[in-house]
């Protein structure tokens, strides 16, 4: 992986946009979705959040601390249920078939944490699950392993 496919990861997994992201590097649009496009091929993954999840997996991304003033949700071991499947790139239809809940009802709880934890995207939420100690670094839920 190129620093700049890390560097472009990097920042989809702190919540930004392709288009932020671009204009941040100071690169069109299409050049920075075909290095992202690379990366999912090299990483096997089409999900930005299987692709963030893979890297903290592999150690190539690592647990950053979270500042004190930062307050966590109350979480219920249903309501983190569907973060690991998150971290590993599953559409709300795995989830579902997963957990042996409705589509409609994994939807329900992958926002719930989105919106819990602030995120702006799945990626993001991996980011932050991680580094909150809600999710491993191995994408297994704290207290699980």
């Amino acid at each position: 992986m190129s620093r700049l496919q890390l560097r472009i990861l990097d920042m989809e997994a702190d919540g930004l946009e392709l288009a932020v992201i671009a204009d941040r590097l100071g690169l069109p649009l299409i050049r920075v979705k075909r290095i992202q496009a690379r990366a999912q091929s090299q990483l096997g993954t089409g999900s930005r959040a299987g692709m963030v999840g893979e890297l903290y997996r592999t150690g190539v991304f690592v647990r950053r601390p979270v500042p004190s003033s930062v307050l966590l949700p109350v979480l219920t071991a249903v309501g983190v249920a569907p973060l690991p499947l998150v971290a590993r790139g599953r559409s709300n239809a795995e989830i579902a078939a997963v957990l042996g809940i409705t589509e409609a009802a994994a939807n329900s709880r992958v926002r719930w944490l989105l919106r819990a934890f602030g995120a702006s995207n799945r990626a993001h939420l991996v980011r932050l699950t991680v580094d909150a100690g809600v999710l491993s670094p191995l994408l297994n839920l704290v207290g699980a392993e």
